[in-house]
């Protein structure tokens, strides 16, 4: 089905064996709800929310462990290296599938990325070069391990076979296990492994041929990768065609899905999720790069946030799925409304990225400023009527005002709403414009040094972006109110607590 006005983005679509109702995908993503490493009931009913809102494809569990030296319990993840996930999985399954919306886990091995004190195990990479994120320096792998983390992909992609799912999402971005055998900032090997192109592409093929060997042709195997790591040295867009391309060739992937930047630098983690200060739709040029040099269905990724956005990425042939992860967080119903011409009834992603990033790094459950169900559906699922109606004044107009005045109506209670500004909003409207000035007296350009003596701060776009290439930071000057000097900040990022 389709509407006059989304018509690209209601069409269904033929993914492998699948037919997939619309091109909205919620993508695999660290929720931090489960518990010992098993998907919980908070787990389900977050998801649930997203196939009764109308997604036409469920990913699920962002990075989930395929062995024990790449556990998920660091940030409460899911874990596929021990058989005891399956009825957890098959539970979960069954009730996605009660919507008629394909189920599909990302699966992966984080190598070097990580700390070996959180994981009680010996740290794994190509070669012995450190992550400049996470800073230790890992073991280099040997052709034993290698082989058996080979077979510890094919054994967690036949877990959730077990589990009725749908299919996998082998994680080669973020630079992770597979993109980091790819890259020759991390693999300096010499042996057959190492070294050109294809000897690099080894150790993923060997994991993509044995998950299918494993699971068969009713299985859909999909693949996440960077479009461009933006990092010297590293997986540039070139680089990154050639690879599609080649593993396109293989005949076993169902699709590519694609993002921009990478997780080993703190920078490149946060341009792998832009926020507020990016572009929209940041990535789709990426996406239309790769799409350009294979044959399956290519996704992307990357502060989509209105159907309108999905729709003209799809009507531009720059991808043939779009994922909306953070705005399915922000509002589940957003296709449900999409279809039904209810633009206005959406709540929309602003890029906070507070509830669904900010917390999930120290394993705490999802959550959205935009949406206080969110990560708490056990809890909030039903608003009961209140026996005693009465009339409440909400003071503030901010998002907990605001949900509090609505939560109030809903229980019955008459609501008076009082919001000194003419605005509603309150802080989350500094994200929704992010250039605006936060106090202080305006200064116009954010390059050159506010008068000495006034206390200001501008913020500016973490990234600047130029045809799909991170180019660098943008200094920004920020007055500093105690001691009444400006400085310039050389690396804003700093600004944002990496």
């Amino acid at each position: 089905m389709s509407t006059p006005l989304f018509k690209h983005l209601f069409t269904p679509l033929q993914l492998r064996h699948l037919t997939v109702k619309n091109r909205i995908v919620s993508s695999a993503h660290a929720d931090s709800l489960a518990e010992d490493g098993m998907p919980t009931e908070k787990t389900r009913r977050y998801y649930e929310e997203k196939v009764k809102g109308g997604v036409g494809v469920l990913m699920c569990f962002g990075s989930a462990g395929v062995h024990p030296t790449s556990p998920a319990r660091d940030w409460n993840g899911v874990e596929l290296f021990d058989d005891r996930v399956i009825p957890h999985l098959a539970r979960f399954a069954d009730t996605m599938h009660r919507y008629d919306v394909p189920v599909i886990a990302q699966i992966t091995h984080r190598g070097r990325r990580g700390r070996s004190v959180d994981r009680l195990q010996r740290m794994y990479a190509p070669s012995p070069v450190r992550e400049p994120n996470h800073r230790e320096t890992p073991h280099e792998l040997e052709a034993e391990t290698i082989t058996a983390f080979v077979q510890a992909f094919a054994d967690a992609a036949w877990r959730l076979q077990q589990g009725h799912f749908d299919g996998c999402e082998v994680m080669a971005s973020h630079c992770h296990l597979i993109d980091q055998f790819w890259t020759l900032n991390v693999n300096q090997r010499a042996d057959e492994y190492g070294g050109d192109l294809p000897h690099r592409l080894r150790f993923g093929i060997r994991v993509l041929e044995a998950i299918r060997a494993r699971c068969g042709d009713d299985f859909v195997i999909g693949i996440r990768i960077t479009g461009d790591d933006f990092t010297k040295g590293g997986l540039n867009n070139d680089t990154m065609r050639q690879i599609a391309g080649q593993l396109d060739a293989l005949g076993l992937l169902d699709y590519f899905s694609v993002i921009g930047a990478t997780a080993e630098t703190f920078v490149g983690e946060a341009a792998a999720v832009p926020d507020m200060a990016a572009p929209h739709a940041t990535y789709a040029n990426l996406a239309a790069s790769i799409k350009g040099v294979v044959r399956v269905p290519v996704i992307t990724a990357g502060r989509i946030t209105h159907p309108s956005e999905a729709e003209r990425i799809i009507a531009d042939g720059q991808a043939d799925l779009v994922i909306m992860t953070r705005a399915l967080i922000a509002d589940p119903q957003l296709p449900q409304k999409a279809l039904m011409g209810q633009l206005d009834d959406i709540r929309l992603c602003h890029g906070y990225n507070e509830g669904c990033i900010d917390r999930i790094y120290t394993g705490r459950g999802v959550t959205c400023v935009q949406n206080a169900m969110t990560g708490r559906e056990t809890e909030l699922h039903e608003i009961m009527p209140s026996h005693t109606p009465h009339k409440v004044v909400v003071i503030g107009g901010g998002p907990a005002g605001l949900e509090a005045a609505r939560v109030a109506r809903l229980r019955g209670h008459e609501v008076v709403l009082l919001e000194k500004s003419g605005e509603l909003g309150g802080q989350a409207l500094i994200a929704a414009n992010p250039q605006r000035i936060l106090w202080g007296t305006d200064w116009p350009h954010p390059n050159s040094a506010p008068p000495a003596g006034q206390s200001v701060t501008v913020v500016t776009p973490l990234m600047q972006i130029d045809d799909g290439r991170l180019l660098n930071l943008l200094p920004v000057w920020v007055a500093d109110a105690a001691v009444r000097k400006t400085i310039l900040v050389d690396n804003p990022a700093r600004l944002y607590g990496f």
